[in-house]
């Protein structure tokens, strides 16, 4: 008999650089077979138009409902995705004090 309880999913968004191997994000992934961390593409250049792409695709991929949670420059994707959506989204933040700036001053061009 199938279940009637669909399969929620979390998704992980980390923030600037990814959050490395050791990361307490990455350890919840490996370690929780109902998670998965959102890769992008460029880690140390945060962009969100192609963070928030990136986001919906894992959205859409997912098999039933979907859990964020988010750290650090993640959090800005999940809270511009909240604020867009045309489905409620709710999801768990974990800000980083250290995180001063949007975009990095290594990545901003002339």
């Amino acid at each position: 008999m199938k279940s009637l309880v669909r399969d929620t999913e979390t998704l992980i968004l980390p923030g600037l650089n990814g959050s490395p191997e050791g990361h307490w994000q990455r350890h919840w992934a490996r370690d929780r077979s109902d998670s998965r961390v959102v890769e992008q593409d460029n880690w140390p250049c945060p962009d969100l138009h192609s963070w928030l792409e990136r986001l919906v695709s894992a959205i859409e991929a997912s098999p039933g409902d979907v859990k964020l949670v988010a750290h650090s420059l993640g959090c800005g994707s999940q809270q511009t995705l909240r604020t867009t959506a045309s489905h409620p989204v709710f999801a768990g933040r974990f800000w980083s004090r250290h995180v001063t700036s949007p975009r990095p001053r290594s990545c901003i061009q002339a």
